[in-house]
């Protein structure tokens, strides 16, 4: 973690741990508890396992089912419900243990990857493809910093952005991009608060949406077969959690895709 957060951080975030039954409030969303850090670590560390397990082959793609999320939480700063940014872990792991040069972060959570963002502004070894509802927390500003890195892409959505237009924009603004940086791991920051059901965006995605995407993810990034590792983000209405995180496991797993989701492609086509 201390390649990504500085030590003084991890420090703080040790200090602050309030005792059982107490919270440490970190800004209005970002609160902690007792364990709050512990668990936090053990997220991080899933994602650095399942890195090893791609690298390794002893695994063909991975997903973390592992919360607190990660992706707001920037190199010196918790917030957003995130305390470490577990996506980030993950990538500089990769990079120190793997010598891996090429990493594709892909983040289509509701919700803009401000930390992931801060992180990675200047490095161009990690590719951002980050999706996001532009008048949402954090209110990302209309022209938003990228520091030198040529490798990230914004993707700013607007309200009521349904699955036509959603699909229509990964094809134009990512899946060029993804190609041409052929890279040699792809780390998934899988927020499903986009979809319809979610009270947290006003986006409109299907479940069906989010097994498209994970298919022409695996499909573009043919230069590391079986390098993908993906971690649960944002998501927060449990039926359309659960019906999004099965498509896209679905996918990742190599099974046939479900009957909803062959329904939902059909009705798109008329």
């Amino acid at each position: 973690m201390a390649l990504v957060h500085p030590r003084n951080y991890l420090r703080f975030l040790e200090s602050v741990q309030p005792q059982p039954g107490k919270i440490y409030r970190v800004d209005d969303d970002t609160v902690i508890s007792h364990q709050s850090l512990e668990a936090a670590r053990f997220a991080a560390g899933a994602l650095i396992k399942a890195v090893d397990m791609v690298i390794q082959k002893k695994a063909h793609h991975a997903f973390c089912a592992a919360r607190p999320p990660g992706h707001h939480a920037q190199s010196n700063r918790a917030g957003g419900f995130c305390i470490i940014n577990n996506i980030a872990v993950a990538a500089m792991h990769a990079i120190a243990e793997h010598r891996l040069q090429r990493i594709a972060i892909i983040d289509f959570d509701a919700h803009h990857a401000d930390g992931t963002l801060e992180i990675f502004k200047d490095d161009p070894r990690i590719m951002l493809l980050d999706s996001f509802e532009a008048d949402i927390f954090p209110f990302p500003k209309e022209n938003i910093p990228t520091g030198r890195n040529p490798h990230i892409v914004h993707t700013p959505l607007k309200a009521g952005t349904d699955s036509r237009r959603f699909r229509t924009v990964i094809r134009e603004q990512w899946l060029p991009k993804l190609k041409q940086f052929k890279p040699e791991l792809v780390l998934i920051s899988a927020g499903f608060d986009g979809h319809k059901q979610d009270q947290t965006s006003y986006l409109n995605l299907h479940e069906a949406d989010y097994a498209w995407l994970t298919h022409k993810i695996i499909q573009t990034a043919s230069s590391c077969p079986g390098r993908i590792v993906s971690a649960l983000e944002g998501g927060y209405t449990s039926e359309s959690l659960g019906k999004s995180a099965a498509a896209h496991i679905r996918v990742l797993a190599g099974m046939r895709k479900a009957a909803y989701v062959t329904e939902y492609q059909k009705q798109l086509k008329h």
